[in-house]
């Protein structure tokens, strides 16, 4: 298990990542992580709860946050459900994976944590630039959906406390 926001969470991170924290000033809201040879990376946010605005969903919202106003189409929306994540005083837990389209297209795997109780979202993004694609040498040692998916339901937040300072 891998310790993220001072030992106050843990997870099994997918094997190749750099902690981008070692060569990179990454605030403390926020864990970085890139794989260590494809264009891939996987960030930890925690942020202030996003009520509904505009009708969005939570998720939509904050994908409309990272991406702004970039063509993009969602591929795949669900909800979490509890057997499949151990943070129990998590009251929603949704899944969006997007395509973003353009010069570097890419795609976004999210999920977020909405904790009312602490007024934190908790957004876990992994993404994937598409050049990938068409090297398949490279293909092979990528960071997957699946893999996304495991490290979600490894998640384990040992203190919650932390979370009444975000």
């Amino acid at each position: 298990m891998n310790a993220l926001y001072g030992g106050n969470v843990y997870c099994n991170l997918p094997t190749g990542y750099l902690d981008d924290s070692k060569f990179l000033i990454v605030p403390d809201s926020q864990e970085v992580f890139s794989h260590d040879s494809l264009p891939q990376n996987i960030i930890f946010e925690l942020l202030e709860y996003a009520e509904s605005t505009d009708g969005l969903n939570p998720i939509l919202f904050h994908l409309k946050d990272v991406v702004g106003n970039v063509e993009h189409s969602v591929q795949n929306f669900q909800n979490i459900l509890p057997h499949q994540h151990s943070i129990s005083f998590a009251d929603d837990v949704t899944y969006l994976h997007a395509r973003i389209s353009g010069t570097n297209s890419l795609d976004v795997h999210m999920v977020l944590f909405r904790m009312p109780s602490f007024e934190t979202d908790f957004l876990i993004t992994l993404n994937d630039h598409l050049l990938l694609e068409s090297n398949q040498d490279a293909c092979f040692n990528a960071w997957t959906q699946y893999d996304f998916l495991q490290l979600i339901q490894s998640i384990v937040i040992r203190d919650a406390s932390f979370l009444n300072g975000v």
